[in-house]
């Protein structure tokens, strides 16, 4: 029995570069590019923040530059194993985003991605929260000065 390698999960585990290819339209077109984008990969990477809303959300929560970026536009990424030569995918997004109209609109970028990165990234997001007037949490690898009175909680929230 042959597998489809389509519907296969590849092990790629040795794969250290990626090669991410990320398009960006308007937002009325994220749809159209979605189902472009899937028929290269079922594994892509949305960024659209046309839905935040900070009443139903904590801001201190949410990265400043998410909070600041451009809501009329929507990218969507796939990455690929950087060895490899992203053309044959290029030309077919020109061809299926030409199709579904949406050529013209599209920004189309390749930037190169080192796993390594990945680790750590979230991080970046994790910073001390002040609860109510005495109590911070703190994330472990962040530095923090305690103000007298402070309760603070150092946490490493890890993969939780």
């Amino acid at each position: 029995m042959s597998l489809d390698k389509d519907y296969c999960c590849e092990d790629r585990s040795e794969v250290q570069e990626w090669t991410q290819i990320k398009v960006t339209v308007p937002l009325e077109h994220l749809d159209a590019l979605i189902a472009v984008m899937s028929m290269i990969s079922n594994q892509l990477q949305i960024e659209d923040y046309s839905d935040i809303d900070l009443k139903s959300c904590y801001g201190d929560l949410i990265d400043e530059s998410i909070l600041n970026a451009d809501k009329t536009i929507a990218s969507v990424s796939v990455y690929r194993p950087g060895n490899s030569p992203c053309s044959d995918e290029l030309a077919f997004l020109r061809e299926h985003m030409a199709i579904a109209g949406i050529v013209d609109v599209a920004t189309v970028s390749l930037n190169g991605v080192n796993e390594e990165d990945w680790a750590n990234a979230w991080k970046a997001y994790y910073k001390p929260l002040h609860i109510g007037k005495r109590m911070v949490i703190v994330p472990a690898w962040e530095k923090y000065d305690e103000q007298p009175g402070e309760i603070v909680v150092r946490m490493d929230p890890g993969m939780a």
